[in-house]
């Protein structure tokens, strides 16, 4: 996936990662994910309207939009940064 000025690896899963699943990308995954970030041509995109963006996005079967019923179904999930107690504590 990509997010403008940055490269970010994804992982998908149908429900969630698996319990206890390792979601941090590999050195693969980023060093892939930057080689095709170096081949994206940001002044074509920038002079895109977003309406271009969307169709161009829609048009992608390899990537078809999340259909309201999906969207609904989403979970916002939030990691907890702070650090926890061990047990020696």
């Amino acid at each position: 996936m990509f997010i403008r000025g940055e490269v970010v690896s994804g992982v998908s899963y149908r429900c969630g990662p698996p319990a206890g699943a390792n979601v941090v990308p590999t050195k693969k995954q980023l060093a892939e994910a930057a080689k095709a970030a170096e081949k994206v041509d940001w002044a074509k995109l920038d002079a895109m309207t977003d309406e271009e963006i969307e169709a161009a996005a829609r048009s992608d079967p390899d990537n078809p939009p999340l259909t309201g019923e999906q969207l609904a179904r989403m979970r916002v999930m939030r990691r907890d940064r702070a650090k926890k107690p061990s047990a020696a504590e």
